[in-house]
């Protein structure tokens, strides 16, 4: 759990954390949504994470497009207000699906994983 700590102490000094939202790494919490037609699971603690600590979140995609041309696309992801911390990450977490679901659309190529990603 030392790792919390390490990304508060970030956070606290205004850094930017970078985390990866589409894996999960042995994990169980997790939020099941349709992706792409099927439903998958995405780990959650992010999502919780930011909505615990009030702090905004963003997608990151860097597409490489041809030859040495990458392009880079930064969005916020933006959720309701509520009090409830829980539907706030649910809010996260379903703008962040979004946002990799069109990316996915619009550069198929150049997204997978190398294990079991959609549930049966």
């Amino acid at each position: 759990m030392s790792h919390l700590f390490t990304i508060k102490n970030a956070l606290d000094n205004g850094d930017i954390i970078v985390l990866p939202c589409d894996r999960l790494f042995g994990s169980t919490k997790n939020i099941v949504r349709p992706f792409l037609g099927k439903e998958a699971a995405f780990p959650v603690g992010t999502f919780r994470m930011a909505a615990q600590m009030k702090v905004p979140m963003l997608t990151v995609f860097v597409m490489k497009e041809h030859g040495r041309h990458y392009r880079a696309y930064v969005r916020p992801i933006e959720t309701q207000e509520t009090t409830s911390k829980i539907k706030q990450a649910e809010g996260l977490a379903e703008g962040y699906i979004q946002a990799l679901e069109q990316m996915v659309k619009r550069y198929p190529a150049q997204w997978f994983n190398f294990y079991n990603f959609w549930s049966k």
